[in-house]
C-alpha cells in the first residue's frame, strides 16, 4: 500500500510546475546542486562580451552614455574588429543626441545591432508601458507559436521602433528570486515577440529548430568566470591603441557579441543558480550558446512518459528492498545501486534542460523514510521483544545478548542443528517431599529447582522446559556452540557438586530428607526453533538424542551411576574423563554404548567456553 502511495506521488510530482511553493523546497535545490556540480569553465569560440564596467562608465564621464559613445562602441566592435553582429543588453526609452540614435538604427536596419526591449509578466494596477513596442521578427498570434502572456512592456523610443531585430530580455524568477529559466517566446498584444538570444539567431539567418516551448530550464553549464569578457573602455582604446586593437581583433573576428553591464549602478544584476549575483549579459550568452550548441540535438531530455516510467521504477524498487531485503549489508547494497541509477537519470535530465520535476523520486524517498522506516523499525522492535521475552526464559544473559545483536532476528525459525541434551530428574521426589509439611516442601523444591538451574546458566545452555521435579535443557542452540558436549557434561557435574552441597549445608543440618539427582546426557540432531502458537509460544528441539537423554536418566538407577552419558556424546568429548559402563539395550532406541563421568573432582575440570 505504501508502495502504491509513493508512485503516486512520484507521478503527480513529475508533473506538476516546479515553481509551486512545496515542490520547489526540493526541486530547486537538487537542480541547482547539479548545475553547479557541473558547471565548466571552457568559454564558447562564438560569443564574446563586452561590459560596461564602473571604471569604463567612470571614464566616460559617468552614466547614461550619449547615443553617438553608444554608437561608436557598436561601430568599432562591428567594424574594426569585424564581429559577426552585436546585440545590446540595453534599452534605450528616451531620445538622446539625434545623430548617435541615427547611426544605431543605421547599424540594426544592416542587421548588424540587435537592441532590446523589456516585457513585464507580473499584473499591476497600472501596467507599465514606456518606449515604443518593437514591429519587427515578431510572429503574429494564431500561429503555431504561443508565448508567455506579458502585462506590459518598456520599449526603445520611436525612433528605433523600426528596427528589424529586438529581443526580449524581460524574465520570470523563481519563487525563491532565482532566475533558472529563459522566456523564448512573449505574447503582447496579439503578437508573439523573440527573447534576446532567439532574436540574435534569427537575425543572423542561422538555421535552427523551430521553438516550441515558450520558455525552457537553462543547463548553466558555463560558470560566469568561463565567458571571454572584454571592458568597454578598452574597445574605446582601438583608435589610439594599434597593438590593443590587434590583439582584440583577434577575439572578435566573427563572433557574436553581446553588450551588456556589470555595473551595480544599472541595476542589472540577478540571481541564478551559479552565483547569487551576476549581470544579465551572462544568462542571455548562456541561452544563446545552448541555442547554438551542436551537440544539444544529441542530449535532448527523454520524453515525458519515458521519464515517469524510470522514476517509478526506481521508487518501485526501492520501496520493495526496504521491505522484502532483511539483511542490512544486502539492503544497503541494493539501495546503492538503486540511487546511482536515479542519480544518473537526474543529472542527466537536468543537464538536457527537462521541465519535468526531478525531485518527484524524492518525495516518495521521503514518505519511505519517514512512515516505512519508523513502521519497519516499531516492527523490529516488535520482533526483538518477542525473541527476548521467549528466550530470557530459557537461555542465559550473555546467550540472549549474542541473539539480540544478530542482524537476523530469524533464530527462532525451526532449523536443524547438532545439540547435546541434558535431562534432570530428582530422585524419589513424592517420599522425599511428602512426609514434609507444605512450606517445607514447597522451599526444599524451590532450592532444588535453584540448584539445577543456575549450571545451565552457568554453562550458557538452553532450558527446554521443566518437568516438575526436573528439567530438560540443551546446548548448541540458538547460537552454535562448538563444545555444546564439553558444555553440558561440566553443567551435569556442577548439578551433582551442587545438589552434594545443598545435602551437605543445609537439609543434613534440618535433619530434613537428602536429595538425589539422576542426569542424562546424549548429543545428535535435532530440529530446534519455536513450535509455539499465537497463544502460547515456546522454543524447544524435538528429536531422537531428546528422547535418548529421557531414557539414559531413567536407566541410570539400575546401573548404579547417578550420571549417563550416550555414545554420541562421548565422541565429542575432548576434555572430560568419561568412563564406559556396559553396551546395554534402550528402549525405542536398541543397543548403544553408555559411559558415566570419571572420579576427577569437578574442580579440575573446567571447560573453557568455546562459541
Amino acid at each position: 500500500m505504501l508502495i502504491a502511495v509513493g508512485l503516486v506521488v512520484t507521478v503527480y510530482v513529475h508533473f506538476q510546475p516546479s515553481h509551486t511553493s512545496l515542490i520547489s523546497i526540493l526541486e530547486y535545490p537538487l537542480r541547482d546542486t547539479v548545475l553547479r556540480t557541473l558547471s565548466g569553465r571552457s568559454p564558447p569560440s562564438e560569443i564574446v562580451l563586452v561590459d560596461i564596467d564602473e571604471l569604463s562608465i567612470r571614464e566616460r564621464g559617468g552614466w547614461p552614455w550619449s547615443r553617438s559613445d553608444l554608437a561608436t562602441l557598436a561601430s568599432l566592435i562591428i567594424s574594426n574588429l569585424n564581429a559577426k553582429i552585436i546585440a545590446f543588453d540595453i534599452v534605450l526609452p528616451q531620445p538622446r543626441d539625434k545623430s548617435g540614435d541615427r547611426n544605431l538604427l543605421r547599424m540594426a536596419e544592416e542587421r548588424k545591432l540587435v537592441l532590446s526591449q523589456v516585457f513585464d509578466y507580473v499584473k499591476r494596477p497600472m501596467p507599465i508601458a514606456t518606449g515604443t513596442l518593437a514591429m519587427g521578427s515578431s510572429t503574429e498570434a494564431g500561429s503555431n507559436s504561443v508565448g508567455i502572456p506579458a502585462t506590459g512592456i518598456i520599449g526603445n523610443h520611436l525612433g528605433l521602433s523600426s528596427a528589424p531585430c529586438v529581443g526580449n530580455i524581460g524574465f520570470i524568477p523563481d519563487n525563491d528570486g532565482k532566475l533558472r529559466r529563459v522566456i523564448h517566446l512573449t505574447q503582447f498584444e496579439s503578437r508573439v515577440f523573440s527573447s534576446l538570444s532567439l532574436e540574435l539567431i534569427t537575425c543572423l539567418g542561422v538555421v535552427r529548430q523551430p521553438i516550441v516551448e515558450a520558455s525552457s530550464n537553462l543547463r548553466f553549464d558555463r560558470t560566469p568566470d568561463s565567458w571571454i569578457v572584454i571592458q568597454a573602455r578598452d574597445v574605446f582604446r582601438i583608435p589610439l591603441d594599434l597593438e590593443l586593437a590587434i590583439a582584440l581583433k583577434t577575439i572578435f573576428e566573427q563572433k557574436i557579441v553581446i553588450v551588456g553591464s556589470s555595473a551595480l549602478g544599472l541595476s542589472d544584476r540577478i540571481a541564478t543558480p551559479l552565483s547569487s549575483s551576476t549581470s544579465g549579459m551572462f544568462v542571455h550568452a548562456q541561452a544563446l550558446s545552448e541555442m547554438m550548441d551542436a551537440k544539444t540535438d544529441r542530449q535532448a531530455p527523454i520524453s515525458a512518459p519515458l521519464s515517469t516510467l524510470l522514476h517509478l521504477a526506481v521508487v518501485f524498487f526501492v520501496g520493495i528492498a526496504l521491505v522484502k531485503i532483511e539483511k542490512q549489508l544486502a539492503l544497503w547494497i541494493s539501495l546503492l545501486a538503486i540511487f546511482t541509477l536515479w542519480a544518473i537519470l537526474v543529472v542527466w535530465q537536468i543537464k538536457a534542460g527537462s521541465h519535468l520535476n526531478q525531485s518527484a523520486s524524492v518525495w516518495a524517498f521521503l514518505i519511505f523514510a519517514f512512515i516505512l522506516s519508523p513502521y519497519e523499525w516499531v516492527s523490529a522492535r516488535r520482533k526483538i521483544r518477542y525473541v527476548s521475552s521467549l528466550l530470557e526464559r530459557y537461555v542465559s544473559t550473555k546467550i540472549l545478548s549474542q541473539v539480540m545483536s544478530i542482524e537476523d532476528l530469524s533464530v527462532l525459525s525451526p532449523k536443524t542443528a547438532e545439540i547435546t541434551v541434558l535431562v534432570v530428574d530428582m530422585v524419589s521426589y513424592s517420599q522425599t517431599v511428602s512426609s514434609q509439611p507444605l512450606e517445607v516442601a514447597a522451599q526444599m523444591t524451590r532450592d532444588y529447582i535453584a540448584e539445577i538451574t543456575e549450571p545451565i546458566w552457568q554453562c550458557e545452555g538452553t532450558i527446554d522446559r521443566y518437568t516438575g521435579d526436573g528439567l530438560i535443557a540443551f546446548w548448541g542452540a540458538p547460537i552454535f556452540q562448538k563444545n555444546h558436549a564439553e558444555l553440558a557434561l561440566h553443567a551435569a557435574e556442577l548439578i551433582q557438586a551442587r545438589i552434594d552441597k545443598l545435602n551437605e549445608t543445609s537439609l543434613r543440618p534440618q535433619a530434613r530428607p537428602e536429595i538425589s539427582v539422576r542426569i542424562g546426557v546424549a548429543s545428535g540432531v535435532a530440529i530446534v526453533g519455536d513450535f509455539g502458537t499465537n497463544r502460547r509460544a515456546n522454543y524447544t528441539a524435538v528429536g531422537t538424542c531428546i528422547n535418548m537423554a529421557a531414557r539414559l536418566e531413567a536407566t541410570a538407577k539400575d546401573l548404579d551411576t547417578n550420571i549417563l552419558v550416550s555414545e554420541s556424546t562421548a565422541r565429542l568429548v575432548e576434555f572430560h574423563n568419561l568412563r564406559h559402563i556396559e553396551r546395554i539395550d534402550i528402549r525405542g532406541i536398541g543397543l548403544t554404548n553408555v559411559f558415566t563421568l570419571g572420579s576427577l573432582p569437578v574442580s579440575q575440570k573446567v571447560i573453557p567456553v568455546r562459541l
